[in-house]
This record gives structure tokens, C-alpha cells and sequence, in this order.
């Protein structure tokens, strides 16, 4: 049988000891049997789609991988030593050290945009809101969007802030300090790289978006 990957993935079949594969970003223009892809690629042919966005995901992804095109070495072994070699990459892949991790920050408020981003966030323990966030999380691919819309909410508080003061002049109310930001709400923003600019590797890639949003969620503003 004939298989073929995606740079992003093929590590997964590293992982999982297959060693006869294509790579081509283009899974259809190989003239293969099954491809290992990711979740959101669409293929004519057969295909395992894996989500390779938190440690445990990526675990499930070698496991059902092996258990497809490997069966022989499917074992409870085989689970055991991938979680303990796994767990080395960071805290956040160690089931123990992560339910720490987790309770530390479950009063802090996220919101997020895209579903990988939310797949990590709700892994690390965070609460996801739509309103009245601590931070907003968003991805590379929209950081044009994002700026736009702290544009016009900057935009819109200046003008509710400006009306709160003419109405206290006029109605001879008590002063609206031009300092006072009680009606602006200033939000963190996190921008998290996508697919450009981050490792091959899934496990690298992980670490890497777990040590940045650690660093920047952990400690609520």
C-alpha cells in the first residue's frame, strides 16, 4: 500500500515506525493508496485526518495511526511508552503536572478565535467567553481583522467617553474626567502563529504554543 503525507504530519509516521511514504503538501497528485492529513484537508483518496494541535492529539494521532497501517505493534505498551516520551516535551504533556497547571487557570477569561487556538486554550484550562474577556487570543492569518476591530472599539469608546462629558457639563453633573476610563475596556491581545512561521514537527510546534501562551495568560492583567 501506497501512503502519502503532509509535511505537517509526517512526523506522525515517524512516530508511529512507518518508513515507506510520500511527503507532497498536494495529497492527490500522488498516486496513493491512504493519506495521513490533517484535519481540515480534503483528499479524493482514503485518509486518516488527525488534529495536531495539543499533546494528547497528538498521542491519539500516532496511536490510530499505528492501529491503521501498523497493527502488529499495537499495544498497551506501545500507549505507555509514547505518553512517557511525550510527557518529556513539556509540563503541559504531563497528565499530572498539567491538572495543576489546568486549576491554576480556570478563572482566567479567554476569548479565541480559530479552532485550533481553542482546542489549546480549553487544554490549558482557561474559561472561554465571548464577552468580557481577560485576553483575546487570534492567529497570524487575522491579525489585519484584529486590528481593525480594536480600531473601531477605540474609536467607539472615545466617542461614548466624549458624550459622558458633555452631558456632565450640561447638566452640571459631576465632573467626567477626560482621564477617567471607566467606559474603555482595554483588552490583551494575543496573536498566535499559524501554520508560516512555526516547526514542522507537531510536538515542537505545540511546545512552542504552549510556552507562549503560558507566558502571556498565566499571569492575569
Amino acid at each position: 500500500m501506497k501512503i502519502v503525507t503532509t509535511p505537517m504530519c509526517e512526523e506522525i509516521l515517524i512516530m508511529a515506525g512507518i518508513n515507506d511514504y510520500v511527503v507532497n503538501k498536494e495529497p492527490d497528485k500522488e498516486n496513493a493508496d491512504f493519506a495521513i492529513v490533517l484535519s481540515e484537508t480534503e483528499t479524493v483518496m482514503d485518509s486518516l485526518k488527525v488534529k495536531l494541535n495539543t499533546f494528547s492529539q497528538i498521542q491519539e494521532s500516532v496511536l490510530k495511526t499505528v492501529e491503521i497501517l501498523n497493527p502488529q505493534l499495537f499495544n498497551q505498551k506501545l500507549s505507555s511508552n509514547l505518553s512517557k516520551s511525550i510527557s518529556l516535551m513539556s509540563p503541559w504533556a504531563d497528565s499530572q503536572q498539567k491538572k495543576i497547571l489546568r486549576e491554576n487557570n480556570r478563572k482566567i477569561k479567554v476569548k479565541v478565535y480559530s479552532q485550533f487556538l481553542k482546542d489549546i486554550i480549553e487544554d490549558m484550562g482557561f474559561e472561554m467567553v465571548a464577552e468580557n474577556p481577560d485576553f483575546v487570543v487570534f492567529p497570524d492569518y487575522l491579525e489585519n481583522q484584529i486590528n481593525n476591530q480594536i480600531k473601531n472599539n477605540e474609536e467607539i469608546s472615545h466617542s461614548n467617553a466624549q458624550r459622558g462629558l458633555s452631558k456632565n457639563e450640561e447638566n452640571n453633573e459631576e465632573n467626567f474626567s477626560k482621564n477617567d476610563n471607566t467606559d474603555l475596556v482595554f483588552v490583551n491581545y494575543i496573536k498566535v502563529p499559524s501554520h508560516g512561521d512555526v516547526p514542522i514537527n507537531p510536538l515542537e510546534r505545540a511546545t512552542m504554543r504552549y510556552n507562549l501562551l503560558e507566558g502571556e495568560l498565566c499571569m492575569k492583567p
